[in-house]
């Protein structure tokens, strides 16, 4: 009997631990983990993807880059990602931890887009995108893409504004592609909400006439934009 007595605790005591461990991984594991991101409603999670500007945009929501907020019925998360040329594999990083059936915003910064000789630019921008999107289409996610953002004035030039508008109208084509082949994808056109007619970044939406960081009026604006593309994905 005391041979069993000892037995039958040493088995509870197993359960017990493999209870408070989940029998998951650490923070850094899966996102098909029990977290709160995966257990929660997978069409409400969004993760934004960027740099400064995002951070921002997570700010702006009353978050932080470090902890995910809850904004107009949706838990928005955010993970920093390099830039170009390693934008594309560093997205796709993240987004192999987003939860299936969750939506991903993705854009690249303002500083990424400097005008002048540009097409062999835009065709590695291209190809970070599609890296983006297969890396989207693989995990079950719904994908945003953002076009490129404005600069104020004093930084903007004609080669820029070009430069911008031909991302633009080559992000909407890719996009369509991708929808005509059964993926979940849309633009999400920063430079048509944020430009004037000049191409440049809106007075009243940049923190300075020297800084195309973004106001709270300009986010104000994106909300506008983002929430019906939101919605239809949920």
């Amino acid at each position: 009997m005391r041979r069993t007595g000892v037995l039958i605790a040493t088995l509870l005591l197993a359960a017990a631990v493999a209870g408070c461990n989940g029998g998951g991984s650490t923070s850094g594991g899966s996102a098909d983990s029990e977290s709160p991101a995966a257990a929660g409603d997978a069409s409400a999670q969004v993760l934004v993807l960027g740099r400064s500007v995002m951070t921002g945009w997570m700010a702006h929501w009353g978050g932080d880059a470090s902890t995910p907020v809850e904004w107009e019925g949706y838990t928005v998360s955010f993970r920093e990602i390099e830039g170009p040329p390693g934008i594309g594999e560093s997205a796709a990083s993240a987004i192999a931890e987003a939860p299936a059936g969750s939506t991903v915003l993705f854009k690249f910064c303002f500083v990424d887009f400097n005008g002048g000789e540009y097409a062999e630019e835009l065709d590695a921008y291209l190809e970070n995108v599609a890296e983006v999107a297969d890396a989207a289409d693989s995990r079950g996610v719904r994908l945003i893409l953002g076009t490129a953002l404005p600069k104020v004035d004093g930084e903007t030039t004609d080669e820029l504004v070009a430069e911008h508008r031909e991302f633009g109208q080559r992000l909407e084509e890719f996009a369509a592609d991708r929808r005509s082949a059964g993926q979940d994808v849309v633009v999400l056109d920063l430079n048509a909400v944020l430009a004037d007619s000049d191409g440049a970044l809106r007075d009243r939406y940049a923190v300075s006439s020297d800084d195309s960081h973004l106001s709270d009026a300009a986010y104000d604006a994106l909300d506008e934009a983002l929430l019906p593309l939101l919605a239809e994905r949920r």
